[in-house]
């Protein structure tokens, strides 16, 4: 599955409701740190609730410092990967 499609599951699917809530406000490629990385999606409400997206064509090179972003900023975060990533990214992501 590419980033497009996955990215329409996550508006379609996990984030529908947030969508409807005129107190969250979603945005697609969020820069955070002055623009040195970017949450493919967030949901910014109460909290910030971030999704990363790693389709089949991506590789992990970034992750570590994704994570170190991302935890800096978000409230939560959702990892949507491929399935090929699953053993790989278990060392590389905080429970």
């Amino acid at each position: 599955m590419n980033d497009a499609k996955i990215r329409y599951a996550i508006h379609s699917q996990l984030i529908r409701n947030y969508h409807r809530s005129k107190k969250a406000i979603i945005v697609d490629e969020l820069g955070i740190h002055h623009g040195r990385s970017r949450v493919d999606i967030a949901v910014i409400n109460c909290f910030l609730y971030g999704f990363e997206i790693k389709s089949e064509l991506d590789d992990l090179s970034r992750l570590p410092g994704q994570v170190d972003a991302y935890n800096s900023v978000f409230n939560k975060i959702t990892l949507v990967m491929a399935e090929k990533f699953r053993n790989q990214v278990a060392d590389m992501i905080p429970e």
